[in-house]
Order: structure tokens, then sequence, then C-alpha cells
């Protein structure tokens, strides 16, 4: 009895192993709460292991031919299993080179989207660091697209109070480094680290205004497991605090009723996409809706962090 049941555990170790090998992402992960995908059991493993059980105690009352037989099979499927998951889960670079594909399916485009300034500063130690590892580990311009908004969702805070003031004066690499973000600033570390590896990226200045259903869709998706998250902003109001510029401009911050800022990522099988700093994810279209009010330019922060178009701010309130 004490010998079938401690060959069974070590198979199950073996299984348990092989499941770890496969998920890893090997030494080159990147993040510090969470690594950039998560972690999920493969259902043929998790079959497996329910069949791996269910043998342990059918042949228990065998006989040995057959016990014997079972367990070197079964070990040498594991070890298979095992080898394979391991080679999958090396920290090398992807086979082929994604940047230079990319940049070949790009050739041409205007390149103000990768130019680096004062505020897209991706050449700052802390952000290379980052997209370095990031782009070693990714296969596509995609791929690398979701891994950075991984890295903002799970390694640094929404700040939901964050001030105009240091929206203005912070560039990427202080936004990172503070690892707190609201829509502006985040999107504006989301797009210095997508051209910080030569994807090409822009901010994008408007407002959000939901269905009156999501509500309701969210929580049956949240109650069943579902990954999706709201994007995180101050909802539509028809009163808010309209604060004075320099110039005695009146102007409203970004993240407040309804105004709010994201990013655009070129991706050459899809163009322009809009991805979303505040839920880690890829927009989808059909609940929270997005308006734009501009693309603010390489040196234009100041609107990326506010808007001054009253015309646009109530046209933002009709429609939420």
């Amino acid at each position: 009895m004490s010998k079938t049941l401690i060959i069974g555990a070590v198979l199950l170790l073996l299984l348990a192993f092989s499941v770890a090998a496969e998920v890893s992402r090997g030494p080159g992960a990147i993040t510090t709460k969470q690594v950039p995908r998560q972690f999920e059991v493969p259902q043929n493993y998790f079959f497996i292991f329910l069949l791996g059980i269910f043998f342990v105690f059918y042949l228990y009352k065998q006989n040995t031919i057959k016990k014997n037989a079972f367990y070197g099979i079964s070990i040498a499927a594991l070890i298979i299993m095992f080898a394979v998951g391991s080679s999958n889960s090396e920290g090398s670079a992807p086979s082929t080179n994604w940047q230079a594909n990319y940049a070949l399916a790009t050739d041409g485009m205007d390149s103000e989207y990768l130019e680096e300034t004062d505020y897209y500063d991706y050449s700052a130690r802390n952000i290379q660091v980052i997209t370095n590892d990031i782009a070693q580990e990714a296969s596509s311009a995609e791929d690398a697209t979701q891994m950075v908004l991984d890295y903002i969702y799970f390694n640094m805070d929404y700040n939901g109070v964050e001030s105009d003031k240091t929206c203005f004066g912070s560039k990427a690499s202080d936004v990172l480094a503070s690892k707190s973000f609201q829509c502006d600033t985040g999107s504006r570390l989301f797009v210095t680290m997508m051209r910080g590896m030569g994807v090409y990226a822009r901010p994008v200045g408007g407002c959000v205004y939901t269905d009156p259903i999501c509500d309701a869709k969210y929580s049956v998706f949240s109650s069943v497991g579902s990954p999706m998250r709201k994007p995180k902003f101050i909802p539509l109001q028809d009163k808010v605090t309209r604060r004075e510029g320099f110039f005695g401009e009146q102007y409203i911050g970004r993240g407040a009723s309804g105004l709010h800022a994201w990013a655009e990522v070129y991706l050459p099988d899809s163009g322009w996409t809009n991805v979303e700093v505040t839920t880690g994810q890829f927009i989808s279209e059909g609940c929270y809706n997005y308006l734009v009010e501009l693309y603010p330019t390489n040196n234009d922060q100041y609107h990326l962090c506010v808007s001054e178009d009253m015309d646009f701010i109530q046209e933002c309130w009709s429609m939420g």
C-alpha cells in the first residue's frame, strides 16, 4: 500500500512541476506583483491530473505487472511533458525579430509618434530596464503592447486624486518612479514605453461615457471570474469645478466629470488601436464609449492633462 501511494505521489509531483514549467515566463519575468500573463493551468494538464488520481486508486488493487506498466508509461509521459514545458518557458528572445518585422511593416510612416521628447523620455534608465526585457520576451507588437499594459496595471497604483500640476510637470520616467498614475500620466508612460521599443504610439484626450446596462454587465461577468475591468474615471456630472489657467483660461482636468485620456498604438494588422491603461487592456467597444477631443502633439502636454473646450465638455455631458 505504502509503495503504491508513494509512487502515485511522485507522479503527481512530476505533473505539478511540468505544469509550473509550462506556464512560467522563465528568468526574464519583469513584474514584481504579478507576471505579465495570468497564471492559467492548461486544461489538458488538469484532465491528466484527474486521470492520474483515478488510475492511482484504480490500480491499487491490480496485479504487480499492470502496476509497473502503468508507472513506466506515466513516468515517461510526464518526463516528455516536463521537457516540452521547460523548453517553452526559457526566457530567451523569440526566434523571430518582431521589432525588425514591425519596422518593415511601418516603413514610411510619420516618425512623430516614435519621437523621444522631454516628457516621452524612453532613454531614461528605469524605463529602458523594463522595455528591454519586454522587447526580448514579446513575439509581436501586439504581444509587447499587452505586456506593457500588464506591467503598468499590476505594478503601479491608480491615483484618482492626482493633481493637474503633477500631470503638467511629470515626465514618463517620473510617473514610473512614483509607482502611481492617473489616466493622463499613465497614458504618457504607456506611449513612452511603446516608443522605446520602436512601436508607434500616441496619447488621446477626450471623454468616456457608459451604456446604462454596463454596471449590470460587469457585475455578471465579474461573478463568473471574467477578466473584464471597468475603466477608472469620475462619472459625468452637470456641475463641476472649473479651474483657471495661467492666462485666465477655464479648464477641467482629465479624470474629472467623465473627461479622460487613453492611448493608441499602431499595429500593422489592425491600424491604430485603442488601449486603456486604467484597465490594462485593449479597449473593447459596446459598453464604455470613447469620444475623441484631440491628439495632443509631442510638445503639447497641457491638453493631455486638461480640456479647455467647454463645447466639447457640454457634448460629453449630453451623451453621458
